[in-house]
């Protein structure tokens, strides 16, 4: 382990086995050479605590029940010794040995406090994946600053990802994650940067690969947990229209891009794309609605719980 390193990366796991080993080598193949690498592990059943023991990375290990979002990251950013303080999640890779160099490099502006990377979709990504990271990790860099906050308006929540994200330690000495939001930690503590006149950067020259193959029942506990946390996250009932015409918008731009792709299948894709975007409008309802719905239901309806649920 680097004895003086600049940056910390922390790595939450929970049976990653399948992903794990390729993220670290990933990871340890950097240019930049001082940095240490955290993995906090929550109950691994599959080998995961073993594999990952295996490189030159400290490994920490707490009970399924302690791990929550927020309060996770935060015991990662207690341990870290770096000035910066590097999140990425086990199922994604860097691109290349530039990876933390470029996401790092915005710090030299002081009045830059959080930076996150674009998201590559797998070679495996279907093609409504492939569309929404396209459109929520472009090519182009940008800088967000308070002006960018707007309430209630899901198009520009501030993408604050801790897929692949870096955070200035001083700053979060000063503001720690949220322990009490659900999930979109991230989000949170992005507007209260804005909010304390920091900025932050989209750099998308720091690439990983990472995407996901949702089921529809995922997409909608996914929407569901993320429209709770929103609501708790603006302290105000998230517009239904505004709601409605971002996805929309996105239902619109995923047809486009189906249709003038090469993918097999056009019209199943087309109309799964329908069904997909509907269920994550619904979800993300729902969730913001939560007070209405009755707490034994909670379990089935959200990702997060449901997922605890089935460790218990």
């Amino acid at each position: 382990m680097e004895q003086n390193p600049i940056a910390s990366v922390i790595i939450l796991t929970k049976n990653n086995s399948k992903d794990i080993g390729s993220c670290l080598k990933g990871v340890l193949d950097q240019e930049l050479k001082r940095f240490e690498v955290i993995v906090i592990d929550s109950g691994s059943r599959d080998g995961t605590v073993k594999i990952a023991s295996s490189f030159d990375v400290r490994v920490e290990k707490i009970s399924p029940a302690e791990f929550h979002h927020g309060r996770t990251r935060n015991l990662g950013a207690s341990l870290a010794r770096g000035r910066f303080l590097v999140f990425l999640v086990p199922d994604a890779r860097p691109v290349d040995s530039n990876w933390l160099g470029n996401l790092i490099a915005p710090f030299a502006n002081i009045e830059v406090a959080a930076t996150y990377g674009r998201q590559v979709p797998k070679y495996d990504a279907n093609p409504i994946e492939r569309f929404f990271l396209e459109q929520i990790y472009p090519r182009t860099e940008r800088t967000y600053s308070r002006r960018d906050l707007d309430q209630g308006d899901p198009g520009r929540i501030v993408l604050l990802s801790d897929v692949c994200s870096a955070l200035r330690k001083d700053v979060w000495e000063r503001l720690r994650f949220d322990e009490k939001v659900i999930m979109s930690e991230d989000q949170e503590i992005a507007r209260r940067i804005l909010k304390q006149g920091w900025r932050i950067v989209y750099e998308p020259r720091c690439r990983v690969y990472h995407s996901h193959n949702y089921s529809l029942a995922d997409v909608f506990r996914r929407y569901f947990d993320s429209g709770e946390s929103i609501t708790e996250i603006l302290k105000s009932t998230v517009s239904p229209s505004r709601s409605i015409r971002y996805a929309f918008g996105l239902l619109k731009g995923s047809v486009i891009f189906i249709l003038r792709s090469e993918v097999e299948k056009k019209l199943y894709w087309a109309i799964y794309s329908f069904v997909y975007n509907f269920l994550k409008v619904l979800g993300f309802m729902c969730g913001t609605r939560k007070r209405f719905i009755p707490s034994f239901l909670l379990d089935r309806l959200s990702h997060t719980r449901y997922r605890i649920s089935l460790n218990r």
